[in-house]
C-alpha cells in the first residue's frame, strides 16, 4: 500500500509542476529582452482604429498596434496588463479593456518602398539634429538585400517633389549615395505633401517590381491642400499601395486618418530619437511580420448618454517590460 501512495503522490506532483509549467508560459509570454543601447527611444506604430458597435450607453471599439522597440526589434514581450486606457484623465468616461491579442506572421516577402521625406522651410527648426537623414541610413540598413527602395523629397522654392536616382536601388551603397546628395540640401520652401503622394503612388504602381508596394511620408506634420489629401487617399485606395506616415513634432489628424484609411501606420515620433527605432523596423511594418497587438475596448459615460455624434479623445498607455512607458494618442469619433 505504501509503494501505490507514494507512486500517486509522485503523479500528483508531476501533474502539479506541469500545470505550474503551463500556467508560467501562458501568463509570463515571450522571454523579456532588454533593448538595443543604440540611442533610439521606443514608438508605437498605429495600425488599426474602428468602431465596432455604438450605442447610447457605450462605444466598443479597437486598437491595432505594434511596438517598435529598438532600431532592429519590435516588442514582443506586452500582455494584457500592460496596456490601458486611464479613465481618470476622463472624468466623463469609463475605459474598459474588451479583448487583448497579438498576431506574428514570419512569412515575408519582397517589397518596393519609396522613402518621402520632408526638405520644407519648416524642418530647419524641427529637425535641427537632421534625424531624418540618420533615420533614412537606418532604412537602409535594415531593408533587406530583397527589397527595392527609392528616395524622394518635396519642398523648395515653389513647393517641389523630386527623386533621388532614376530608378529603385537594391543595393545599399547606391542608395547611400542618394542620401549623401540629400544631405547637401537646405530645408526651404513650401510642403506640397499631398500632392507629391499622389504623384509617387502613381509612379509605384507603375514601376514597382514587386508586388507589395509601400510609400512612406516623413514630415513634421505642416501640409496644406485638402483637395490633393482626398486625390491621394483615392490613388492609394485604387492601386491598393498603403501610406505610412511618420509625423514629426505635431500629431495632425490628417496625416493618422489617411494612413489608417488606406491600410498603412501611422507612428508619431514626438522625439527625433524615435526615428532610429520607426525606420529601423519599417521593413517588418510594411511586410506585415512585426508583432501586432489587437485590443478591444468598451468606453462607458459615467452620467447621461452618448449624442448621436460625438468625438472621444485620449491616449493608451502602453507599460514596456524594461521600465519605459509610451502612450498612443488616439480619437473615436462617430
Amino acid at each position: 500500500m505504501t509503494k501505490k501512495k507514494n507512486k500517486r503522490i509522485i503523479y500528483l506532483l508531476l501533474i502539479v509542476i506541469l500545470l505550474l509549467a503551463l500556467l508560467s508560459f501562458r501568463f509570463c509570454g515571450a522571454e523579456v529582452v532588454e533593448p538595443l543601447d543604440d540611442g533610439s527611444k521606443p514608438a508605437v506604430a498605429l495600425l488599426e482604429k474602428k468602431i465596432l458597435k455604438r450605442t447610447d450607453d457605450q462605444i466598443h471599439f479597437t486598437l491595432h498596434f505594434t511596438v517598435l522597440k529598438d532600431s532592429k526589434h519590435a516588442e514582443e514581450a506586452l500582455k494584457s496588463a500592460d496596456v490601458l486606457i486611464d479613465s481618470l484623465k476622463s472624468p466623463w468616461i469609463v475605459f474598459e479593456q474588451e479583448e487583448f491579442d497579438k498576431v506574428s506572421l514570419n512569412k515575408k516577402e519582397s517589397f518596393t518602398a519609396v522613402l518621402l521625406i520632408d526638405q520644407s522651410g519648416s524642418m530647419s527648426s524641427n529637425d535641427r539634429n537632421n534625424q531624418r537623414i540618420a533615420a533614412a541610413r537606418k532604412f537602409n540598413e535594415n531593408f533587406g538585400q530583397e527589397n527595392y527602395l527609392m528616395l524622394w523629397t518635396f519642398g523648395g522654392k515653389g513647393g517641389k517633389f523630386r527623386s533621388y536616382g532614376e530608378d529603385f536601388a537594391k543595393d545599399t551603397t547606391f542608395f547611400e549615395k542618394s542620401i549623401e546628395e540629400l544631405e547637401l540640401v537646405n530645408p526651404t520652401g513650401g510642403s506640397p505633401l499631398f500632392k507629391a503622394q499622389d504623384s509617387i503612388l502613381k509612379y509605384l504602381d507603375i514601376h514597382a517590381p514587386t508586388k507589395i508596394k509601400a510609400l512612406v511620408s516623413l514630415t513634421d506634420g505642416v501640409a496644406s491642400g485638402r483637395a490633393d489629401y482626398h486625390s491621394a487617399v483615392a490613388t492609394s485606395l485604387e492601386k491598393g499601395i498603403p501610406l505610412f506616415n511618420i509625423g514629426l513634432v505635431s500629431d495632425p489628424k490628417t496625416l493618422r486618418e489617411q494612413a489608417l484609411e488606406t491600410q498603412g501606420a501611422y507612428v508619431h515620433a514626438g522625439e527625433t530619437e524615435q526615428l532610429l527605432s520607426v525606420f529601423g523596423n519599417l521593413g517588418s511594418l510594411i511586410q506585415g511580420t512585426s508583432t501586432v497587438y489587437q485590443t478591444e475596448w468598451s468606453a462607458h459615460r459615467r452620467k447621461g448618454k452618448f449624442g448621436k455624434r460625438g468625438r472621444i479623445r485620449h491616449e493608451m498607455t502602453i507599460l514596456l517590460p524594461y521600465g519605459d512607458t509610451i502612450r498612443l494618442p488616439f480619437e473615436v469619433e462617430w
